[in-house]
């Protein structure tokens, strides 16, 4: 039998940057850094659980250096729950909204690692979330909710469907609109309509830099289920 390949290629990552970037699939960190001078690899991206020490220690020898640190938290529903959850100026997105949505998404991620990450142009990156959240209405989430003051949306959140668990995808408020409730009005619309598909668990991801956002799951019932540890090589170094 062959062995399983180091890494693999990310062809949309790859074109949508016009460089070449990779996942590291394994823990054999040499033999990964082999793999990318082999298929000319300008950027690696690595995924650790942070109770891993000994590959923590082995990335850093590798030349990997730290990103990110993904935190997923999860919420377990009961039969009846929806009944708990107020939907307040929500509604389902439409295509029509994905201009607005689109803008949102452009200035909402500057904790991400993409973001924080020199190699990755800034245009691209706000680009890359205006291409999530669109293709989120398109069919990328089973529904995607907004929040709207007088017709205007403010906010938005699109959830994914799984046979019996559910995850919030991409949430965004507009920041002219912080601190307003809009957050809170989301997570409440998507667990309520996960609820109302007898989903048994929701699943959400964030930056351990975001400490705004782990404190509006933990006010809606999320405890923190992982610790993950995001870690970038590239072929060559910024100036």
């Amino acid at each position: 039998m062959t062995p399983p390949e180091p890494c693999t290629l990310l062809e949309w990552d790859s074109a949508f940057f016009n460089m070449r970037l990779a996942r590291v699939t394994g823990d054999n960190l040499a033999q990964a850094r082999r793999w990318c001078a082999e298929h000319e690899i300008d950027g690696a991206y690595l995924l650790i659980d942070s109770a891993r020490h000994d590959l923590v220690r082995s990335a850093e020898r590798h030349g990997f250096h730290l990103v990110d640190v993904r935190v997923t938290l999860d919420r377990f529903l009961e039969p009846g729950d929806a009944e708990a959850f107020i939907e307040k100026q929500t509604r389902s997105a439409t295509t029509a909204d994905i201009p607005k949505l689109e803008s949102i998404a452009r200035v909402n991620y500057g904790m991400t690692r993409f973001s924080l990450d020199p190699h990755f142009p800034p245009d691209r990156v706000e680009a890359m979330y205006a291409h999530w959240i669109a293709k989120s209405v398109n069919g990328g989430a089973n529904i995607t909710w907004v929040t709207c003051d007088e017709q205007v949306i403010t906010g938005y959140l699109s959830c994914i469907l799984g046979e019996t668990e559910g995850q919030i995808g991409l949430v965004g408020v507009d920041p002219a609109q912080q601190n307003q409730g809009i957050g809170s009005a989301l997570v409440a619309a998507g667990l309520r309509w996960f609820s109302e598909q007898r989903a048994r668990r929701v699943t959400v991801v964030t930056q351990g830099r975001n400490v705004a956002a782990q404190r509006l799951y933990q006010k809606h019932g999320f405890r923190t289920a992982s610790v993950m540890l995001w870690y970038h090589w590239w072929a060559r170094d910024l100036d």
